[in-house]
């Protein structure tokens, strides 16, 4: 009787069934990318409109304290009013660095009372700066009644925008 020799790979139904299951995971993750893109977006848009609430209650209790104070309120940062301000936020930067915001970063722009967010997630429309697609919110005097001046935060923002 002759002996084969038996090849190393003759015993490998736990490759083959690890190599299967390999290629049906990368599959699936492949397919639900999209879900996870959009639930992506969704908890970025959650995060922009949080911080745009907060911003817009900062600006309103300072308006609130001005205006008691019996003074005009000037339109100003509205992130040094929140105490602390995000991670996120690099402080105020002049209109020609705003290519160069690094992903979910916000900044004030002095020179036009802007507030810029450059998204995570990929944009449509918004405003173009280099290779930057951003989001620019203004902020600006605002008359509550008559009598009553104070600064508010424009929704929405300067261009519109859409994810993509």
């Amino acid at each position: 009787m002759v002996r084969r020799k038996r090849s190393r790979y003759s015993d490998s139904p736990p490759l083959t069934l690890l190599l299967t299951a390999l290629a049906l995971l990368f599959a699936l993750a492949y397919a639900s990318q999209p879900v996870f893109s959009a639930f992506h977006q969704s908890a970025e848009q959650a995060h922009v409109d949080s911080l745009l609430d907060r911003l817009r209650l900062a600006i309103t209790a300072h308006s609130e304290r001005s205006l008691k104070e019996g003074e005009l309120p000037p339109v100003c940062n509205p992130f040094e009013l929140l105490k602390p301000p995000p991670d996120n936020y690099l402080g105020v930067l002049p209109e020609a660095e705003l290519s160069n915001l690094p992903f979910g970063s916000w900044c004030f722009v002095n020179d036009y009372n802007w507030i810029a967010y450059r998204p995570v997630n990929p944009i449509y429309n918004g405003v173009q700066y280099g290779q930057s697609r951003l989001v620019l919110y203004v902020v600006s005097p605002a008359q509550a009644r008559p009598g009553r001046t104070g600064i508010r935060l424009v929704q929405p923002p300067r261009f519109s925008f859409a994810w993509q």
